[in-house]
């Protein structure tokens, strides 16, 4: 099957870097466009809480931090797990499920491959804690 664009996503764990290899082999086979997508959880402070905060400002001034902590990061996966492949970047600070983030990126992006691992965690695992990749199947 000829693939024009792959996804591949992380959440900067040991196990999801373990993707990394097939799709790098896949693009390079392909010849195809590579994109490399974190989602980060924003945590929403509901508004009424807020006021009780000291510093409000700090809340945004680390979520700043954090999507730009997953940028460098990205960029470092990009450069050494895809040995010089052309690899567009993407992190998203979002209070929606993962899942449906990568989704909607697939969709909107016209991905015809996308590529996740497995936190390893087993039947039991998935049954207590859901599975970002079986949601987005």
């Amino acid at each position: 099957m000829h693939y024009n664009h792959i996804l591949v996503t992380t959440d900067f764990s040991e196990d999801s870097l373990r993707a990394f290899d097939f799709a790098a082999y896949e693009a390079k086979m392909e010849n195809c466009t590579i994109s490399l997508l974190a989602v980060i959880n924003d945590w929403d402070v509901p508004p009424v809480f807020m006021q009780d905060i000291a510093n409000p400002e700090a809340i945004t001034k680390y979520r700043e931090e954090l999507l730009e902590k997953g940028k460098v990061k990205l960029a470092e996966y990009a450069q050494d797990m895809f040995h010089g492949q052309k690899v567009d970047s993407h992190a998203i600070l979002s209070a929606d499920p993962a899942s449906r983030v990568i989704a909607q990126f697939a969709q909107d992006n016209s991905c015809d491959l996308i590529v996740m691992a497995s936190h390893g965690r087993g039947a039991v695992g998935n049954f207590f804690l859901g599975s970002v990749v079986q949601r987005v199947i």
